[in-house]
C-alpha cells in the first residue's frame, strides 16, 4: 500500500461496483468522492498513506458502525483493495454546514434546527462512549432534508472495555488532537475527556448563528488563549440571543467540570423550542433543580432517590453547601510540608485552600498542593474528619474525584468545595435526597402576585418582603430550644418580643464578591446575608433553568441580633450586609436560621 495522494480516482472509474462521479473533498488522510451504484448516490472515502494510519482507520470504521443515528452520517460498508481501504457512507447533498449557510443564508429557525441536530448527535455519541475530538463546521454535513449530521470520525475515541464502568466524561485521553480554532483549553495539556467536545460545540454554535460572530470567534482562538493566558475569558456576543448566549457561555467554560454535559445541552435546546408551560413554583422537582444548581450536587425530591440509604439534605445542611467560609486569598510564598497518617504531602507555592462538606456532618477547611493526588487529598480530609479514608468518596461539582490524576487537572482550585460521601451502600453515587422533614408546606406562601410598599419590621430591623417570589417553607418549629425567634404568627408589619430580624442569602455570596475589606480580615469565618432581597437577586441569587424556563433561588433567614453575633458591614446598594458566625450544631451555634427557600421565574428576552 503506497502513497495514493498523486493518484486520484478518475471520473467514471469503477471501484467495487461504485462509479465515481467526482471528488467532493480532500484532506491530509483521505479523499472523499461522490459515487453511484444501482442508481443510489453515496459518499466514498478513500484513505491515503494507509501504512501509517491503519489503527486510526479501523477505529473510525468501528465508530461509524456503532453510531447509527439521525444526526450522524450513516455508515453503509467498507472494503479494501491492494492499495487501501474504502468506506461507503450516505451522501449529504448540501455539503458541509459552512457552505450551506454561506450559500443559502438560512433564517434563525433553520439555524437553531441545525444546532439541535448537532447537540442530539453528540449526546448520542457520548452515550455510546464515543468522543469525536475534532468537531468543526467542516465535519458537519447537511442532507437533502436539511438535517445536520456529524461526520469525519478520523480522530474519534471509543471508550475501551478495559476502562470498565467509567463514564466517557471520566475517561482521560493523553494525546492532543483536534483543530486549533475549535480546541478546548485542556487539550494542549494532553489531558482531557469528552467535555472537550462540548467546548468545540460551543464554538460551532457561534459559527452557525451569525457569520460575523463566526469570523471573530475563529480569529480569537478562544481555547488556546484560555490555555496560555491566566484569567482570560471570552464574552459571547449578545447578538446570538439571550438563551444561546447563556448556553454557549456555559459550554465555553475553561474548567470542563463547569460545562454542561451533552445530554443536558440537547435537553435544554429541545425544551427551548417547545411551547412554554405555565410555571409551577410549588413543584418539588423545580425546588430540587434549584438546590442542585446552588449546592453543586444533584438533589432529588423526597422519595425519588435510587436507594433508601441515600444521604439526606436536612435543615442544618443548607449553609454547609453555600460556601460560607471566606478563605484567605493569599497563598503561601514558601514551600511547606505536612504529615498526614504518616504520609508526607509536600506543599509548594501552588498550595490552595479547599473546603470539604459532609451532609449531616463536618464542614472544614484544608490546605493542599494543587499537584497532590486525589489519594493524598482523601487522606487529608479523612484525617481532619477523623474517619477511615476507605469509607469515603470525594466529589467536586457532581464529578467523582479521579484517583489517577492530580487534583489541578480535575478543576480543583483555590476555594473548591469537595463533597464527602459515605461509601457503604452508596458507593459511586453523586446525589442527595431532600429529607422528608426538611419542608413544611403548611407555611408555604405565594408572594408572586403581591407588590406592596409597606414597611415591615422584624427583630427591630426593616426588611423587604419577597414580593414576586414563591416561598417553600422549611420545617423550623420545634427545631431549636424555642420558637420565640420566629415571632408571632400571621401577617403583621411590627416586631414582637424576642424575634430575630429577616435576612436573605444567595449562594454566590463568597469570598470573591462580598463587600468585606481588609479591615474585617479577622472575620473570615462567617455567613453573609442582607435584609435586601433586591441586592441578593441582583448580585448573589443563583440562576438556573428547568423545563425550558429560567429561575432564581435564594434563602430567607432569621439572624441572631445579639451583641457579638451580628456585624453590620456598610453596603454599596440599598441595604447593609450582615455577618454572622458560621453555624456549628455541635456547639448549638445557629445564628443564621433559614426558614424559607425562595423561587421565582425570571423573564429572559431572546432575540
Amino acid at each position: 500500500m503506497g502513497n495514493l495522494e498523486s493518484r486520484p480516482l478518475a471520473k467514471n472509474q469503477i471501484v467495487n461496483g461504485y462509479e465515481i462521479v467526482g471528488r467532493l473533498g480532500t484532506g491530509s488522510f483521505a479523499d472523499v468522492y461522490k459515487a453511484v451504484k444501482s442508481s443510489k448516490t453515496i459518499a466514498l472515502k478513500r484513505f491515503k498513506e494507509l501504512r501509517l494510519h491503519v489503527p486510526d482507520v479501523l477505529a473510525e470504521i468501528e465508530s461509524l458502525k456503532i453510531a447509527a443515528h439521525r444526526n450522524v452520517v450513516q455508515y453503509m460498508e467498507s472494503f479494501a483493495d491492494e492499495n487501501t481501504i474504502y468506506v461507503v457512507m450516505e451522501y449529504c447533498e448540501f455539503g458541509d454546514i459552512e457552505d450551506y449557510i454561506l450559500s443559502k443564508k438560512p433564517n434563525i429557525k433553520v439555524r437553531m434546527g441545525f444546532i439541535q441536530d448537532i447537540a442530539s448527535g453528540i449526546a448520542h455519541l457520548h452515550g455510546l462512549k464515543i468522543s469525536h475530538r475534532d468537531l468543526k463546521p467542516a465535519n458537519i454535513l447537511v442532507d437533502n432534508r436539511r438535517v445536520a449530521k456529524i461526520a469525519d470520525f478520523g480522530l474519534a475515541k471509543i471508550l475501551s472495555k478495559t476502562e470498565g464502568m467509567k463514564s466517557l466524561e471520566e475517561m482521560y485521553m493523553e494525546t492532543m488532537a483536534g483543530t486549533y480554532v475549535y480546541m478546548a483549553p485542556e487539550v494542549p495539556k494532553g489531558h482531557y475527556n469528552a467535555q472537550a467536545d462540548i467546548f468545540s460545540m460551543g464554538i460551532v454554535f457561534c459559527c452557525i448563528l451569525d457569520e460575523e460572530v463566526k469570523e471573530s470567534i475563529e480569529k480569537e482562538l478562544v481555547g488556546l488563549k484560555m490555555h496560555v493566558a491566566e484569567g482570560y475569558t471570552y464574552t459571547v456576543p449578545a447578538k446570538v440571543g439571550a438563551f444561546m448566549q447563556r448556553l454557549i457561555t456555559q459550554m465555553l467554560q475553561k474548567d470542563y467540570h463547569l460545562r454542561p454535559k451533552a445530554q443536558e445541552i440537547s435537553k435544554k435546546l429541545m425544551q427551548h423550542g417547545q411551547k412554554p408551560k405555565d410555571a409551577n413554583l410549588k413543584s418539588l422537582k423545580l425546588l430540587a433543580a434549584g438546590m442542585s444548581a446552588c449546592l453543586g450536587v444533584e438533589v432529588r425530591p423526597p422519595g425519588e432517590a435510587s436507594s433508601s440509604s441515600q444521604q439526606k439534605i436536612k435543615l442544618n445542611d443548607l449553609f454547609h453547601f453555600t460556601k460560607p467560609v471566606l478563605l484567605n486569598e493569599n497563598n503561601p510564598q514558601s514551600s511547606k510540608s505536612k504529615t498526614v497518617d504518616k504520609t508526607m504531602i509536600v506543599h509548594d507555592v501552588s498550595d490552595i485552600d479547599i473546603l470539604f462538606r459532609s451532609v449531616g456532618g463536618t464542614t472544614g477547611k484544608a490546605k493542599i498542593s494543587k499537584k497532590a493526588s486525589a489519594n493524598e487529598m482523601r487522606r487529608l480530609v479523612a484525617s481532619q474528619m477523623g474517619i477511615p479514608e476507605e469509607s469515603i468518596e470525594l466529589y467536586h461539582r457532581r464529578w467523582e474525584v479521579d484517583d489517577d490524576h492530580s487534583i489541578d487537572k480535575q478543576g480543583i482550585s483555590q476555594g473548591a468545595v469537595i463533597h464527602v460521601h459515605s461509601v457503604k451502600k452508596d458507593k459511586g453515587t453523586a446525589h442527595y435526597e431532600m429529607d422528608n422533614d426538611l419542608l413544611d408546606p403548611s407555611f408555604n406562601y405565594d408572594f408572586t402576585g403581591i407588590d406592596d410598599d409597606k414597611k415591615f419590621i422584624r427583630g427591630g430591623h426593616e426588611y423587604q418582603r419577597p414580593c414576586g417570589w414563591f416561598r417553600h417553607a422549611l420545617k423550623v418549629k420545634g427545631q431549636y430550644s424555642d420558637d420565640v425567634w420566629l415571632g408571632d404568627l400571621g401577617t403583621r408589619t411590627h416586631s414582637t418580643a424576642g424575634e430575630w430580624p429577616v435576612s436573605y442569602h444567595g449562594s454566590k455570596i463568597t469570598k470573591d464578591n462580598t463587600p468585606i475589606g481588609s479591615a474585617q480580615a479577622g472575620l473570615q469565618n462567617g455567613i453573609i446575608t442582607t435584609p435586601s432581597l433586591q441586592t441578593v437577586a441582583e448580585k448573589y441569587a443563583e440562576v438556573f433553568e428547568f423545563d425550558g424556563k429560567t429561575y432564581q433561588i435564594a434563602l430567607q433567614n432569621r439572624i441572631n441580633p445579639s451583641s457579638g453575633h451580628m456585624v453590620i458591614i456598610s453596603g454599596d446598594g440599598p441595604a447593609d450586609y450582615w455577618l454572622s458566625p458560621k453555624e456549628d450544631p455541635s456547639k448549638k451555634v445557629n445564628d443564621v436560621r433559614p426558614y424559607g427557600i425562595l423561587i421565582r421565574r425570571i423573564s429572559v428576552t431572546d432575540d
